[in-house]
């Protein structure tokens, strides 16, 4: 927030001293319509730069993500679907190349592709200023924002995943998992059907990153599509119990699917509240996702044990969407549980 707080700082200043030498004709009006199409423009541009580069890097197109709206590549078919994700504006993902040896792995230009993209349009619109200046100042002024942002390693952006990646060979292999998980889920295939070096446990190795987080969560959904609650349980708490240095995104699927395997094997379980209140005071866990869903009906069903109102949920579940095909069968796999239970 500081580096923000400094670009900001030195944009301002430069148009202040603009204004006053007579150099610039601003015109605010004209400046604040031109700042909402400079900012979608970066967005959509920043994400294009990650799909250029990834091509380039050999990857392969597999969604492509403007706000709540997302493109994804299935069955050689273009599919848009409709739901959120918190924190995340823009955002593209792609199928990795085959791993080989962290040394090589073409990582570098994917993840700064999108950087390098705001870094071009931002010189281009200083050089195309004295045109315009309304117009290419809130080119210049998004551009700072998105350089800065991305640029500088930071909770769970660009700079941060390439700063993980870059620092071991063990980040480098998350990283390639991430992409390759999602990349599988979205050919219909389930956490149980994909290779077992995905899930394995990487011990010290795993970090406080997000990365190591990611992995231990994927480690406990796919103990949850065995049906094998318990260990699910033993490698959850210890994530909640840190909560608090885990970014937010993952907060949510650590405590949904904690309570979930609770609800099975441990209802009187005193978290089971916490868990449900948390749950509750996030915004994306009202959203019509799949996995929300079973996470409410398995508290309706057995916790609260208001049978009627779970199965009426449940029933609802071809108006709930998943962010892909082996995601929704992993779901529908877990909320045939809730039925059995």
């Amino acid at each position: 927030m500081f580096l923000l707080g400094c670009a900001l700082g030195g944009f301002l200043g430069w148009e202040f001293a603009a204004i006053m030498t007579n150099k610039n004709q601003f015109n605010f009006p004209i400046f604040i319509v031109s700042l909402i199409g400079a900012w979608y423009c970066h967005i959509v541009c920043h994400e294009a730069g990650h799909a250029v580069f990834g091509l380039i890097s050999g990857y392969h197109f597999l969604s492509f993500r403007i706000g709540s709206w997302v493109a994804t590549k299935s069955d050689g078919k273009i599919k848009l679907n409709h739901f959120k994700v918190p924190g995340i504006l823009g955002q593209c993902l792609m199928i990795p190349p085959k791993f080989t040896t962290a040394k090589n792995y073409p990582f570098r230009r994917y993840l700064l592709g999108g950087v390098i993209i705001n870094i071009i349009i931002t010189g281009v619109s200083i050089l195309l200023y004295p045109s315009a200046p309304s117009v290419w100042s809130a080119f210049i002024f998004c551009g700072l924002m998105f350089i800065v942002l991305n640029g500088i390693p930071y909770s769970f952006n660009d700079a941060m995943s390439f700063k993980i990646a870059q620092k071991s060979e063990t980040g480098t292999w998350l990283l390639y998992v991430q992409l390759a998980v999602n990349a599988e889920l979205n050919q219909g295939l389930t956490l149980i059907e994909m290779p077992a070096e995905f899930f394995k446990d990487l011990g010290n190795d795993v970090q406080t990153s997000y990365f190591g987080t990611w992995q231990e969560t994927l480690r406990a959904q796919q103990m949850l599509e065995n049906q094998d609650y318990n260990s699910a349980i033993d490698l959850l708490v210890p994530l909640w119990e840190h909560k608090n240095q885990i970014i937010p995104l993952i907060q949510l699927t650590i405590a949904g699917d904690l309570l979930f395997a609770r609800c099975l094997v441990d209802p009187q379980n005193p978290q089971n509240q916490e868990l449900w209140k948390f749950c509750n005071k996030q915004k994306s866990f009202k959203q019509k996702l799949l996995g929300n869903l079973r996470v409410k009906a398995a508290y309706l069903a057995l916790i609260e044990n208001d049978v009627p109102a779970a199965e009426q949920l449940m029933n609802s579940a071809d108006q709930f969407i998943s962010p892909s095909r082996g995601e929704k069968i992993f779901e529908e796999k877990l909320i045939s549980a809730i039925k059995n239970a």
